[in-house]
């Protein structure tokens, strides 16, 4: 190992832990997670590298982490989401989604968009959890980047479950990730 950089020389396996597994989601592919969002994706990682019975290589990590928390889609897909203020600090929304293969419109209201959401999921007795934490960045610099948004939720039985929402639109990525949270909550 002489000679390499700390990055070559990562190595993701069914031991390693939470950093290792976060350092290379953000020095590759620009996902800044939260620190508490760590041990979720560590663990999920290192089952799945468990499983495998191998090292995972940087891509084998991503590819696993965007298909078990990034823009998850079951059994609630956000279709379309609009939303207006309707008065200091209160915004009004209406959602396009499909909840087990049907198509339904939602509408909540709260004291911005995620918080409309929840309501509006709360309102069809889908929203069995408290918002604990909401946070984004963009991916990579520049204007045409995307955005990236985390959002944790509580479940009533007092487990914390984290999300990912990916989207050119920040508004977008944040209700990605909440609704990608509520899916993981299963």
């Amino acid at each position: 190992d002489i000679g390499r950089s700390y990055e070559a020389i990562i190595r993701i396996n069914s031991q390693s832990g939470k950093g290792g597994v976060a350092y290379v989601l953000d020095r590759e592919f620009g996902f800044d997670l939260p620190k508490l969002m760590h041990p979720e994706v560590g663990n999920l990682i290192g089952k799945h590298a468990d499983k495998l019975g191998k090292e995972l290589s940087p891509a084998e990590i991503h590819e696993c982490f965007r298909a078990n928390f990034v823009n998850v889609a079951k059994p609630i897909e956000l279709l379309s989401f609009t939303s207006q203020a309707t008065g200091k600090e209160a915004v009004s929304c209406t959602a396009e989604v499909v909840y087990q293969g049907a198509k339904q419109t939602i509408v909540g209201q709260g004291n911005g968009p995620i918080s409309a959401l929840v309501h509006a999921l709360a309102a069809k007795g889908w929203a069995k959890f408290t918002l604990r934490d909401y946070r984004s960045h963009a991916l990579t610099a520049g204007e045409e980047s995307a955005a990236a948004a985390y959002v944790s939720l509580q479940s009533e039985d007092g487990r914390t479950i984290w999300g990912c929402g990916v989207d050119a639109n920040i508004e977008l990525a944040g209700l990605k990730a909440l609704v990608s949270a509520v899916n993981r909550l299963g």
